[in-house]
């Protein structure tokens, strides 16, 4: 029986067990990995214990850009940060006009470490949403690793959602190829409706020693049994329509 004493809920011994398959350490501590998808999924806690290689250096990168359709710079005014989240500044970037193409609006934060075929890789960074034209209030940027040579080759690239507070994102990854430092860039893409969104901390890490099905296993869409277009629900339900 699950009960709720002065705010602390307690569970039958075999809960996590039997719920989530967890392992037990000792007499009275249990240790559980619970999946979520997209963003919610606990990266920081499945990659404990990996050595973690930073492969750009986010510190070192200058965002300062003013012009008449897209203002960026870093902002130190962060104000208050959820719980778990630590850091001195923000890149502020915004979008005043849209351009004809997302990738008009780039910035470039290029490799600082070689990267081999086959590294486990995680990418992650924090972002919000604090202005937009978008009735949904949320924000977009665009961020792909992109080689430096002529056919633009891309390792990997998503449009992230923004939302109006402060949210981590993950994305992990496996190399197809060997890249050398400056080979390569994160490139972020703001060539949106106009906007201003917030950035930091952002990272490219890679983790070595551990098996890329760990990272990349759940990570999917957010769904439901249902949504799909031929769900049976919507056949019957345009029959009443």
């Amino acid at each position: 029986e699950i009960k709720k004493i002065d705010g602390t809920v307690y569970v039958p011994e075999d809960f996590f067990d039997s719920i989530y398959n967890a392992e037990k350490n000792s007499d009275d501590e249990y240790s559980v990995l619970v999946s979520f998808s997209g963003r919610e999924r606990n990266y920081e806690t499945i990659t404990q214990g990996y050595n973690r290689t930073a492969l750009i250096d986010y510190e070192d990168f200058n965002p300062t850009f003013t012009g008449s359709t897209f203002i960026c710079g870093k902002n130190y005014d962060v104000g208050e940060l959820p719980e778990g989240m630590s850091f001195n500044y923000s890149i502020k970037a915004q979008t005043l006009v849209k351009p004809v193409s997302v990738y008009d609006l780039q910035q470039a934060i290029p490799l600082s470490e070689d990267i081999k075929k086959d590294d486990v890789c995680l990418f992650s960074f924090i972002g919000k949403c604090t202005g937009t034209t978008q009735e949904s209030g949320v924000g977009y940027i665009n961020i792909v690793l992109e080689e430096n040579d002529a056919a633009y080759t891309k390792h990997f690239s998503k449009t992230f959602e923004l939302p109006s507070v402060w949210t981590r994102f993950y994305l992990p990854f496996q190399m197809s190829k060997d890249i050398s430092a400056g080979g390569a860039s994160v490139r972020l893409r703001y060539g949106f409706d106009p906007q201003t969104v917030e950035l930091a901390d952002i990272r490219l890490e890679r983790i070595e020693g551990i098996e890329y099905s760990r990272l990349n296993n759940t990570e999917k869409e957010s769904t439901y049994k249902g949504r799909e277009d031929g769900a049976l629900w919507r056949k019957e339900a345009l029959k009443r329509i």
